[in-house]
């Protein structure tokens, strides 16, 4: 995420093969597509360091968490635009729910 390097925070298919199987599509361009991201807060709470602790309750890795996940919901917005110019990005928090 230094680098700002939306490459390297590409979502991969292992991980979203809807969202790839829709990029992929051959259709007329909508004229809207929403995304959707996990937020820094519960993937903070979600993701643990070798002590087990969530990353969220580290100064230093939440910055990092939230810095990671704005470069994926900007490279899934990139990637989305090639469908339609318009597009809306949801960050979902279900641990603030």
């Amino acid at each position: 995420y230094l680098m700002n390097d939306l490459e390297h925070a590409a979502i991969g298919i292992d991980y979203a093969a809807g969202l790839h199987c829709f990029l992929g599509m051959d259709r007329e361009h909508p004229a809207i597509v929403k995304g959707q991201v996990t937020g820094p807060v519960s993937w903070g709470l979600m993701v643990a360091d070798q002590n087990r602790k969530p990353v969220l309750y580290d100064d230093i890795l939440a910055e990092a968490v939230a810095k990671h996940l704005r470069l994926k919901a900007t490279w899934m917005e990139q990637e989305l635009r090639k469908l339609s110019p318009q597009t809306i990005i949801i960050v979902d928090e279900p641990y603030m729910s």
